[in-house]
């Protein structure tokens, strides 16, 4: 006659060794008692391994102290349900198990049951970085489209401020040849804008900003030709000095923009008859590049503006025709790359603008 005791024995044990998920029993002293074949299989030791060290060992070291709070949890009777951590495979590889676990205060022992979410997990994680990846693409084709909008204005600005030049001369000679070159060139670097932000939109190609050594001399060179009408037409003073740091590691079109719009918006917003004054001093600061950007105009009511300076669409100097987008762009360039931006102001003491490059 068959012993009920005995059978129920033997199937338990079976049911233990046969089992897909991965059962064991552990001591309140944080070292295995007893482990099935799936421990063995899925964190690569021997029995004999699991058993030698602290459970704790083969924790990931990120979510030992956690487990540990879970584990006094335990010793106070309270059961633990759907409790993940990672696991260090003795290849190096990590796990992720789901822990169901009873305790017995009376023998000491924990009774726990894990599943393998390693999967589960690994698909979560991708899942999220896709859509990270695919917010910071938004973002990014904002911030490229805002840059173009916004850029291609001062090349056509140039272009009609030159055409209100020529309305004003009275011979048509050598003043016309001169103010014919400069629209030429202004037509050429809108269609060298228009093109390279085309091409960037229809490949949206980089997830970050191209960074190469760019020298400030040149983009300020290239500037300056693009802004050409508006600088003679205000009789603007543009002083630079490049001698402490000539170069950059940067996005070259968005060095171009930040010239372009710290210039543009000193002009633009400069003291009506006077000229404006702008000084552009570069230097070594420690991990950043610094650039400080200077000029003699309208300037800011800090208090006033209560940190909206750098902010989208914001306009803060009345009869002007702007955007509100420069400055949320100068400092976009700059944080997307590690750096940030500063200004002091006053009204009618001009603004400085100091910029942070993160060096490379």
């Amino acid at each position: 006659m068959n012993d009920p005791a005995k059978t129920r024995s033997i199937d338990l044990e079976q049911f233990f060794y046969t089992a897909r998920d991965l059962f064991c029993i552990a001591g309140f002293d944080g070292y295995f008692k007893q482990v099935n074949p799936a421990v063995v299989e899925t964190l690569g030791y021997t029995e004999e391994e699991l058993f030698s060290r602290p459970i704790n060992s083969f924790i990931y070291h990120e979510d030992q102290a956690i487990t540990e709070q879970r584990r006094n949890d335990l010793r106070e009777a309270k059961a633990l349900n759907n409790f993940e951590n990672r696991y260090v495979t003795k290849t190096g590889e990590l796990v992720w198990l789901s822990w169901t676990s009873v305790p017995d205060p009376g023998q000491q022992l924990v009774f726990a049951v894990a599943k393998n979410v390693t999967p589960k997990k690994t698909a979560e994680t991708e899942r999220e970085k896709a859509l990270m990846d695919l917010n910071q693409s938004q973002l990014e084709l904002k911030e490229l489209v805002y840059t173009a909008l916004h850029d291609l204005r001062s090349p056509v600005s140039n272009m009609i401020s030159i055409f209100d030049i020529c309305d004003e001369l009275n011979s048509p000679a050598e003043p016309y040849e001169e103010s014919l070159r400069i629209l030429k060139n202004s037509i050429g670097e809108l269609k060298v804008k228009m093109d390279f932000f085309l091409d960037r939109v229809v490949k949206n190609k980089e997830k970050a900003s191209p960074a190469i050594e760019t020298a400030f001399k040149l983009s300020l060179m290239r500037v300056l030709q693009t802004l050409s009408g508006q600088v003679n037409e205000a009789g603007a003073i543009i002083r630079h000095d490049f001698s402490n740091c000539q170069v950059v590691c940067f996005d070259e079109t968005y060095l171009d923009s930040i010239f372009l719009n710290l210039i543009s918006n000193s002009i633009k917003y400069a003291v009506p008859h006077v000229s404006p004054v702008i000084d552009i001093v570069s230097s070594i600061q420690g991990d950043y590049i610094q650039l400080v950007f200077k000029d003699n105009g309208q300037g800011f009511d800090m208090e006033a503006l209560n940190g909206r300076i750098f902010q989208a669409q914001q306009r803060f100097h009345n009869g002007t025709d702007g955007k509100g987008l420069g400055l949320y762009l100068v400092k976009s360039h700059l944080v997307n790359s590690g750096g940030h931006i500063k200004l002091h102001s006053r009204p009618g003491e001009g603004a400085t603008f100091t910029l942070y490059f993160k060096r490379s």
